[in-house]
């Protein structure tokens, strides 16, 4: 074997270990990322097993056109009372324009497990309402109406 035989196996060589270095870093990144996003979504499926709302009330007052509802938080997660979607008749309703907004009777931010959140609007009678925490989670009901 000749000196230009040697040499180009040489230059074969080394372009091999160059590529085999490039393509262990990118297999590196993407199973990385990979591994990353399964992490990801199996902590947002343990979230979503661990969010469960029940609508307890829902009523509207005729006389004084107060909307009522009290919801429970079922699950064993904390939701941010700030983060509920509240649906009246399909009309999204800020919980920041509902006139009372409190948990267990006390104004709060933070909607523990096992407490309730009730929400007190004037408003037009609504038939139908519909909450939808943070992350999906929803409960819909009719609206009853009082005298």
């Amino acid at each position: 074997m000749g000196f230009s035989t040697s040499g180009s196996l040489l230059v074969i060589f080394f372009g091999l270990l160059i590529a085999l270095g490039s393509i262990y870093a990118a297999t590196s990144t993407a199973g990385s990322v990979l591994t990353d996003g399964m992490t990801e979504q199996s902590e947002r499926i343990d979230t979503i097993h661990d969010t469960d709302i029940e609508l307890a009330t829902a009523t509207w007052n005729e006389t004084d056109d107060t909307l009522a509802v009290t919801t429970a938080n079922t699950g064993a997660r904390t939701i941010a009372v700030d983060d509920l979607t509240v649906l009246i008749d399909g009309e999204y309703e800020p919980v920041n324009t509902f006139d009372e907004v409190t948990v267990d009777g006390e104004e709060s931010t933070i909607w523990e497990p096992q407490t309730n959140v009730s929400l007190t609007k004037t408003t037009d009678e609504p038939e139908r309402i519909k909450l939808v925490t943070d992350i999906g989670i929803s409960v819909a009901s009719p609206v009853e109406v009082t005298a």
